[in-house]
């Protein structure tokens, strides 16, 4: 079970399409657009997939995924199981 972050509203638990993994186009969606993935410190085993130009498309500061990175997350995030991303 992965968390999709959004800048507003709750928390949610999602699962990828097939059960297994995440595709392009499911992480694409969440983040609306291209993405990179960010290391969460304190979770090793997870990573959090961000919209790669969150900071140019001036997306707002996502206050739950900055902490989970431990630096600053613009626009919508989803932490996962490093393993659920192929």
């Amino acid at each position: 079970m992965a968390e999709f972050i959004p800048i507003q509203g709750d928390i949610q638990y999602v699962e990828p399409a097939n059960t297994r993994d995440f595709q392009l186009e499911e992480l694409q969606k969440f983040v609306g657009g291209y993405f990179e993935l960010v290391r969460c410190p304190m979770h090793p085993q997870h990573v959090l997939v961000v919209d790669e130009e969150g900071l140019v498309k001036d997306k707002p500061v996502n206050v739950e995924a900055s902490i989970l990175a431990m630096e600053s997350i613009r626009g919508d995030a989803l932490f996962c199981l490093k393993k659920q991303i192929r």
